[in-house]
């Protein structure tokens, strides 16, 4: 699965089509976006990657993502990263659908991390020692 298939995902989710005029300016946005969507899911594509066997690996670091480069999560990730690229692409110009995809999103990750097992981790001391 590359960034791309996660790309023309998200613009079903907005009925636009590739071909369609316009949308230039989406699939320039996409190579910003994506990695700040992909980064709300990371954390979440780790643990299911233990559960399922896999070693986590970390997300590229480069920006703008290539869209024929391969897509750095999990597949079951491409769902709630396609709806999440879709509601920043119509941020702007759809404030409306744009929380629906969010919205959706969410739910999407959030029906994902209810199978995970989550693993406690300390709480950091953020305060100086009082005597």
């Amino acid at each position: 699965m590359t960034n791309r298939n996660v790309y023309q995902a998200a613009l079903g989710l907005v009925s636009e089509r590739q071909a369609a005029t316009g949308n230039d300016d989406y699939e320039e946005r996409a190579g910003y976006l994506l990695p700040v969507v992909c980064a709300r899911c990371a954390r979440s594509d780790s643990l299911w990657r233990l559960a399922n066997g896999e070693d986590p690996h970390s997300l590229p670091q480069s920006c703008p993502w290539q869209l024929d480069d391969d897509f750095p999560l999990s597949v079951p990730f491409a769902a709630p990263a396609a709806a999440g690229l879709a509601s920043l692409l119509v941020l702007e110009e759809n404030p409306t659908l744009s929380q629906s995809l969010s919205d959706l999103g969410s739910a999407l990750l959030s029906e994902l991390e209810r199978g995970l097992a989550w693993q406690p981790e300390s709480t950091a001391n953020r305060y100086p020692e009082v005597l």
